[in-house]
């Protein structure tokens, strides 16, 4: 699946679709978890080595949303909260691992 995405939707570090993307000052988006690990040992940027002036995180929501769209094209993936069981959906939160079709 990460082999037909758009690259921007991968993360820099892992080359794996990101499900939470977050900016760094150095204006690259990583996954949340994965930035978070390289910043715990580093602080430079992943991806030009350059010195980062702070390690805050910015949710990318738009990022996010492109990312959401393209998986729910692609793949048909359709948020858990939408699969209901009588009236009652069968999970809160985002896309998971829920497949139409």
């Amino acid at each position: 699946m990460d082999a037909l995405a758009p690259p921007s939707f991968l993360c820099p570090i892992t080359r794996e679709i990101m499900r939470d993307p977050v900016s760094v000052v150095d204006g690259h988006s990583y996954e949340r978890a994965d930035i978070e690990r390289w910043l715990a040992s580093h602080d430079t940027s992943p991806a030009t080595g350059a010195q980062l002036a702070n390690p805050t995180l910015t949710p990318n929501h738009a990022l996010r949303n492109s990312i959401e769209e393209w998986l729910k094209a692609q793949f048909k993936l359709v948020p858990r909260a939408d699969i209901t069981i009588d009236g009652e959906p069968i999970a809160r939160g985002r896309q998971k691992t829920v497949h139409r079709g």
